[in-house]
């Protein structure tokens, strides 16, 4: 069975609640390990009906963990998040600020890093 984080902390049924835009969808594997092999989320008593789950209440969520760095027009960091396992790459250019950046996920890391040309751009006239 899958579940729904909403953006406001609910756990849901994936099944019995329709999807809204910022949702985390978690996975049948994911929520297995969460449930059965770690015992930090669990159904409340009335599931059944609600499909509402929760997180073990002595179950401590710590807050993110930032490192950053800047050498001129290089700016980056490192971000350490006790609760989450990712693997993946962004890369993206901000044109505000004529920027390419590039993210990394590793486990409860991410490392960020950003070049930023703050030149404007010529305009013909």
């Amino acid at each position: 069975m899958s579940l729904r984080w909403r953006k406001n902390g609910d756990l849901l049924c994936a099944a019995k609640h329709r999807p809204l835009k910022d949702d985390t969808y978690i996975d049948d594997r994911l929520h297995y390990k969460l449930a059965v092999e770690l015992k930090i989320v669990i159904p409340r008593d009335d599931e059944l009906v609600s499909g509402r789950w929760h997180w073990k209440e002595k179950v401590i969520m710590s807050r993110a963990r930032d490192w950053d760095f800047g050498f001129g027009r290089f700016i980056g960091g490192l971000t350490f998040y006790p609760y989450q396992l990712a693997v993946g790459m962004t890369i993206r250019y901000w044109p505000n600020v004529f920027a390419p950046s590039i993210r990394i996920h590793v486990g409860p890391f991410k490392l960020w890093c950003c070049w930023i040309d703050r030149k404007e751009k010529v305009r013909n006239g």
